[in-house]
């Protein structure tokens, strides 16, 4: 048996004291480390679980897509907006889905569809090509003010042209011409640094010529 001399008995008395009332706590820490660093590994296998999980729908949406198949297109495409809302493929599915809703003349379901990729688009490139699309649907279905609402935040340059041209037709609409001529000036003078043959840039000329000084 090991023997400890008077100190040695008096530092163990004293952990032993120290753990009683401590030791539950370090224990507690532990177990928060331990669980922490297991969830972020959880975490990460999740996602990647649901990002390959998400990939294959994704891929059966678009061969059905291309099998001019929507019954099976709208199948995958809600699965993936159901089951798979925060993985990377829920706009385009969203996209996808609208799209074929709209051939199907099922404006409803298209705007709910195009609504839900602007309000799950991760980044800012997807973020104004969904704004775009959805308020280039509402304006088309009659909801010329939802639509310009949509347009009142500025986008990133590329998109300013595309932004500006729909923000004028919106504008014409709402009898609004003169703040319209504005807005699709603003749109050209964006796209100054681009490509003057684009056949945006031609449009937008034609647009200001039909719309005249005076309205």
């Amino acid at each position: 048996m090991a023997t400890y001399d008077l100190e040695e008995q008096e530092q163990i008395a004293e952990f032993k004291a120290w753990w009683t009332q401590y030791g539950k706590w370090v224990i507690a820490a532990v177990v928060v480390f331990v669980l922490g660093v297991g969830g972020v590994r959880g975490w990460n296998w999740w996602q990647d679980k649901q990002s390959r999980e998400s990939a294959v729908l994704f891929e059966q949406a678009v061969a059905a897509r291309a099998a001019n198949n929507p019954a099976a297109v709208k199948q995958a495409t809600a699965q993936i907006m159901d089951q798979y809302a925060g993985s990377g493929y829920a706009t385009p599915a969203a996209w996808m889905a609208a799209q074929v809703n709209l051939e199907g003349n099922d404006m409803k379901s298209a705007l709910a569809q195009f609504q839900f990729a602007f309000d799950h688009a991760r980044g800012a490139v997807m973020q104004d090509l969904a704004r775009l699309r959805l308020a280039s649907l509402k304006f088309h279905s009659g909801d010329s003010q939802g639509a310009l609402d949509l347009l009142e935040t500025a986008p990133a340059q590329a998109y300013a042209g595309l932004f500006g041209q729909l923000r004028g037709d919106v504008l014409v609409a709402l009898k609004r011409p003169s703040e319209a001529r504005l807005a699709w000036q603003e749109a050209l003078a964006a796209m100054e640094k681009t490509d003057k043959t684009d056949p945006l840039h031609a449009l937008l000329e034609m647009k200001l010529d039909a719309l005249g000084e005076g309205s």
